[in-house]
């Protein structure tokens, strides 16, 4: 098991609602029916296969908490929302 300290350079914030697993599937490099409790690293890729974010993710009880590191937020998130 992978034991994760992760730094004050991160970020947390959390996908919730009855289609989280949903929106994540076929979006990011892990399978969500297979995540547990624990990170695990994933990444988002554009339609060439070049990864446009890296970050890790976990599955809580009702939603999936993702870290990314802070610098990465404004830019990754505007390219992700293009997608």
């Amino acid at each position: 098991m992978l034991n994760m300290n992760f730094s004050v350079n991160h970020s947390f914030f959390d996908i919730s609602g009855s289609q989280a697993g949903d929106l994540l599937r076929g979006q990011i490099t892990v399978d969500v029916e297979k995540l547990e409790n624990t990170y695990k690293p994933a990444c988002i890729c554009n339609n060439k296969g070049r990864v446009i974010c890296l970050f890790w993710i976990k599955k809580n009880k009702d939603s999936f908490q993702i870290s990314i590191l802070r610098n990465l937020i404004p830019n990754r998130i505007r390219i992700i929302v293009q997608l």
